[in-house]
C-alpha cells in the first residue's frame, strides 16, 4: 500500500503514515501507487528559445520602456494637396502595444490629410485599412526583427513570455556580455574543465570590453554560465544574428584571451570554425589570434 499523500510505502495494518503522519483510515485503500501530477515545463529562462517559439526579445520597448520588444511593423502614410502628395514609409519597433498606437497614428494621419488632392479617393482607404489591420495583429519576433536590432548594433535574447522581461533591470548591453560570456566559457570548456586562470581572463575581457556593465552582474552571469556545458559552434550560430561586426571581432579577441591566460595558444581550427559560424571574415580571424 502507498499514502496517497506523500507517496511513502506503508504496511497493512497501520494506521499513520511514516513519511508525513496522515490517518491511512481516511484515504482510498490501493495497492498501486497513486498517479503523480505531471512534471512541471523547464522554465524557458533555463533553456534557449528558437525564433518560432520566441514573443519577444530581451530589450525594453524604445517607446514605452516599460514592456520588451515584440515586434517590427511598417507602416504607410499619405498626404496630399491639390495635384502634390507625399508618401511615407515609417518601421516602427517596440511592444505590441506601442507598435499599434503608432500604426493607428499614421493611419488617422492618412485619414485626415490624405483626402486633400487628386489620390484621395482611391489611395488613403487602402492605406487607412493596412495599418489598421496590421494593428490588430502581433506577429511577434521574426527575421525582420532580428536584421533591425542587429543593424541598431542592438545585443538581444529571445523571450519564450514577455511577463520574464524585467524592465528595471534591464541593462542595454546584457545580451553581449551573457553572449561572450558563454562563447568564451565554452572555448575554454573545449579542452576540458575551466580553470580559475580562464575564469578571471572572461571576467577581466568582459570588463574592459564593456566598462559600463556592473561587475556584480559579470560575476553572476559567469557562475550560471559555467554550470552550463556548452558547445562552442552552437553558440557562435546563435550569436550570429544577435552581434554587429565588431563584437563579433571582440568575441574572438575574448576566445583568445582565454587559451593565453594558461599560456595555451590558440587553436586555429577553432577559432576559424567560431568566426565562420558567426560571419566573420579572415583577415578579422588573425587579427584575433
Amino acid at each position: 500500500m502507498y499514502c496517497t499523500g506523500c507517496y511513502t510505502s506503508v504496511e497493512n495494518g497501520q494506521e499513520t503514515c511514516p513519511g508525513c503522519g496522515a490517518t491511512l483510515s481516511d484515504q482510498p485503500q490501493t495497492g498501486l501507487p497513486p498517479l503523480r501530477e505531471e512534471e512541471p515545463p523547464v522554465p524557458s529562462s533555463s533553456r534557449s528559445v528558437s525564433l518560432s517559439e520566441a514573443t519577444a526579445v530581451s530589450v525594453a520597448c524604445p517607446h514605452c520602456e516599460a514592456r520588451p520588444v515584440e515586434e517590427v511593423a511598417t507602416g504607410q502614410q499619405l498626404t496630399s494637396f491639390l495635384v502634390d502628395h507625399q508618401a511615407d514609409t515609417y518601421t516602427f519597433v517596440g511592444c505590441h502595444r506601442c507598435v499599434r498606437g503608432k500604426l493607428l497614428s499614421t493611419a488617422g494621419t492618412t485619414a485626415l490629410l490624405g483626402w486633400w488632392g487628386l489620390l484621395g479617393l482611391f489611395v488613403p482607404p487602402f492605406v487607412v485599412l493596412w495599418n489598421v489591420a496590421r494593428g490588430c495583429y502581433n506577429r511577434g519576433p521574426n527575421r525582420h526583427l532580428v536584421e533591425e536590432l542587429v543593424e541598431a548594433t542592438q545585443s538581444f535574447s529571445l523571450l519564450a513570455d514577455p511577463e520574464a522581461f524585467d524592465a528595471e533591470a534591464y541593462h542595454p548591453l546584457d545580451g553581449h556580455v551573457r553572449g561572450l560570456a558563454r562563447l568564451a566559457v565554452a572555448a575554454a570548456q573545449s579542452g576540458g574543465t575551466m580553470g580559475e586562470t580562464q575564469r578571471d581572463a572572461i571576467r577581466d575581457g568582459l570588463a574592459a570590453l564593456a566598462p559600463d556593465y556592473p561587475p556584480s552582474s559579470i560575476d553572476i552571469i559567469l557562475q550560471q554560465v559555467a554550470e552550463e556545458r556548452l558547445d562552442a559552434e552552437g553558440v557562435a550560430a546563435e550569436l550570429a544574428s544577435a552581434l554587429t561586426p565588431g563584437w563579433k571581432r571582440s568575441a574572438l579577441q575574448l576566445v583568445s584571451q582565454v587559451y593565453q591566460a594558461d599560456s595555451v595558444p590558440g587553436d586555429p581550427d577553432l577559432m576559424h570554425t567560431l568566426a565562420e559560424h558567426m560571419g566573420v571574415e579572415g583577415d578579422d580571424v588573425g587579427a584575433s589570434l
